[in-house]
């Protein structure tokens, strides 16, 4: 039955606050404001997710748009990001604007960065229902008094901030996501934003002249649950690649296994696809999740002046 998750809802509505990904390697500003512009190119990326798909009615959804770009005038990077996550009657809607200062460390570059955004929940009370509620023609009457009839919503002012190390070969980060700076629109009942915090690790190592392999982490967690992504992509004369990842560590956070595919279509276009096989109790009504990833690369950086030594950072 739809949205049969948030019958109690104070305690379900937060349970997916931020957006989850599987090809999480090939933008870092997913979760990392410090990361903006340390590609040192004009990025544009596109992602969607259908998460469950099949067999879940609601099951979630995830659109993003994110660009980004370093400012080699001021040291320092920017990104900006919009994001809508549906989750049955819920909708989240997230716009961030990232911006960090890079300094070098011998042969390596670092960066600090904070990001400021918008979010907002929305959950639309017509499309709840009860065992015990009326649903005949315009009637909407759910006979729980922890449930409303009608359209609820409210908003955060949202802060992030970022660590983010980079050379030749490696790269790791370290950030916190979802930090309330304010609440408005509240309504009855109120709903807390949690924090998120992840922990990010990936390196580029080269085998012979044509094959190049990218294995990395992604640790997250609200300090309540854990949960862990292990990923290993390779690619091949860097046009196609292909990757495996796993997502959990013990027989309660096992998720999903993750096979992916990418394609270079020009020197700017790359495609990837991934699709997660469910490991969880899920497996039972879920076809698995589907996500895509398209990104477009920029041939010059407005503003460029002189150029930053060149590091070769691990992207899927």
């Amino acid at each position: 039955m739809l949205c049969a998750g948030l019958l109690l809802l104070p305690a379900s509505v937060g349970a997916q606050q931020q957006a989850q990904y599987s090809m999480y390697a090939s933008n870092p500003l997913l979760f990392n404001p410090a990361s903006a512009g340390m590609a040192d190119a004009l990025l544009l990326d596109a992602r969607l997710r259908r998460q469950w798909a099949g067999a879940l009615p609601g099951a979630p959804e995830e659109r993003r748009v994110s660009a980004q770009m370093p400012l080699y005038i001021a040291r320092s990077g920017l990104g900006i990001s919009l994001e809508q996550q549906l989750i049955a009657a819920e909708e989240w809607l997230n716009v961030k604007l990232a911006y960090n200062f890079q300094g070098e460390l011998r042969n390596s570059r670092w960066a600090l960065g904070a990001d400021i955004g918008w979010q907002q929940q929305g959950i639309r009370g017509d499309m709840l229902r009860t065992p015990g509620g009326i649903y005949e023609g315009p009637t909407v009457q759910h006979n729980d008094n922890r449930l409303f009839e009608n359209n609820w919503q409210q908003a955060w002012l949202t802060a992030g901030l970022g660590a983010f190390w980079q050379s030749e070969q490696w790269e790791a980060g370290l950030s916190v996501q979802g930090i309330s700076l304010g609440a408005f629109a509240k309504q009855n009942p109120p709903i807390a934003l949690k924090p998120h915090y992840y922990l990010y690790s990936a390196c580029r190592l080269e085998w012979g002249t044509a094959w190049l392999w990218q294995p990395s982490l992604l640790l997250k967690s609200d300090l309540v649950s854990w949960q862990l992504d292990l990923s290993s992509v390779w690619e091949w004369n860097g046009n196609i690649s292909g990757g495996l990842a796993l997502r959990g560590y013990d027989r309660l956070s096992l998720d999903a296994v993750v096979l992916s595919v990418g394609y270079r279509l020009s020197e700017q276009w790359r495609l990837a696809y991934s699709y997660d096989w469910t490991l969880s109790a899920l497996r039972r009504v879920s076809d698995g999740s589907h996500e895509f990833w398209l990104q477009y690369t920029f041939g010059t950086v407005p503003g460029k002046g002189k150029l930053p030594p060149i590091i070769y950072n691990p992207r899927f």
